[in-house]
């Protein structure tokens, strides 16, 4: 099968989205171009996926297009809700450039694909398909991370909102499949949708790759939890301030031993907010960003992991932070809502508690701090195994190749 992907995001790219679609597309037993961007603001990383052009086919990175004023100015208007950033994001000349790209190497008869599989977010990237798909004649899936319309952090004005609808539902309407990365993501965008539409959809994790971890221990003698991630605007550290705060004060012995250790950008209000929490602040320590790979060998040889999410009445968010972690099998604490996050970590045997509910984030934090748990339950993780997701995608390329689904 000749296969042609079009994502924003992939390797040397250090987001999450560029290692979960380049994980993927590499284990995919066929032949796969990929149309990606270049020039990402963020610093590249060596260390997301090593090796990954050889393992493709051919990886096509195209310049954005605008210089970086252009769309620091595009990131300002999203934030200051002018439409300008939001049909449907900052992202949307990079698409156009893709677009015109591959319609023109497919004229020229230098791309011949089976298949087009286009990756959002950003979501702009979906805007691909349709055009493609008319022209090559091809059946096409539109793989969502993230909600489209319904995503509760977008910052649209009512007119952007919807052009952000009539996109997505075009998308819906055109794609041959849809596929999303959490049962509770399928629920949230399909259900204003008939069932036809609806039965497009499908259910794929993210994953992880046991072979990318290096060897590694947790420390004898001490307990380590990490955080290894972002935490900016509303994902906020402070109810797990305020657990460590009350623990020290609790129950001492209880952090006796014990290091917590921050890993990854924290906006200064966020990370300052422990000035108001002294005990917290001599148990917390901040060591800022780190590789890829570095992110892995920290995971491996800390005792419990730590996940911080916004507060929600309910989150279809699944991060693709916690799949790694439970790919290096050790304890996870998610400080998350009810929702996507929350029932993975609870079925992976971690621990969970809302962060809108202090009560319950100092209770469960007590309560590891005093079991001291170090390792997940690996037996529950294989459904997000790197070669079983790998499986299933390729089951649903197959299956709209061959016309059983559209």
């Amino acid at each position: 099968m000749k296969i042609l992907a079009a994502s924003y995001s992939f390797p040397p790219d250090a987001s999450p989205r560029a290692s979960q679609v380049s994980r993927v597309l590499s284990e995919l037993p066929a032949e796969t171009t990929v149309v990606c961007a270049d020039n990402l603001e963020g610093a590249p990383d060596p260390t997301v996926a090593p090796g990954i052009d050889s393992r493709l086919a051919e990886i096509v990175r195209l310049p954005h297009g605008r210089p970086l004023l252009a769309r620091r100015l595009d990131y300002a208007g999203y934030r200051l809700k002018i439409s300008w950033a939001h049909a449907p994001d900052p992202q949307r000349p990079w698409a156009d450039k893709a677009r015109d790209y591959i319609l023109d190497r497919l004229s020229r008869g230098t791309l011949n694909p089976d298949i087009l599989i286009t990756y959002g977010a950003p979501m702009s990237g979906h805007l691909i398909g349709p055009p493609v798909k008319k022209y090559a004649r091809i059946p096409w899936i539109a793989h969502f991370s993230d909600p489209w319309a319904d995503n509760p952090y977008r910052r649209d004005n009512p007119a952007t909102a919807f052009i952000n609808r009539r996109l997505e539902r075009r998308v819906v309407e055109l794609a041959d499949a849809v596929v999303f990365t959490s049962p509770e993501t399928v629920d949230l965008v399909m259900k204003k949708y008939p069932k036809e539409l609806r039965r497009k959809a499908s259910y794929i994790p993210h994953c992880f790759d046991p072979a990318a971890y290096p060897p590694g221990e947790p420390p004898g003698g001490e307990y380590v939890m990490r955080m290894l991630g972002g935490l900016y605007t509303l994902r906020t550290p402070e109810p797990f301030y305020k657990a460590v705060e009350r623990a020290a004060a609790s129950d001492p012995a209880a952090l006796s031993g014990v290091r917590f250790e921050f890993y990854g950008y924290i906006e200064s209000r966020l990370k300052n907010l422990i000035d108001k929490y002294p005990a917290a602040k001599r148990a917390i320590s901040f060591h800022g960003n780190v590789s890829y790979s570095e992110s892995l060998r920290l995971m491996t040889t800390a005792h419990c992991l730590l996940a911080i999410d916004a507060p929600a009445r309910f989150s279809v968010f699944f991060p693709s932070k916690i799949v790694d972690y439970l790919g290096s099998g050790r304890h996870i604490f998610a400080v998350t809502p009810p929702g996507a996050c929350a029932r993975v970590t609870s079925e992976l045997g971690g621990t969970v508690a809302d962060p809108s509910d202090d009560e319950a984030v100092y209770r469960a934090l007590l309560g590891i701090l005093r079991a001291r748990p170090a390792s997940s339950p690996p037996s529950r993780s294989s459904a997000y195994l790197c070669s079983n997701v790998a499986a299933e995608t390729m089951s649903l390329l197959s299956s709209v190749v061959a016309g059983k689904i559209s």
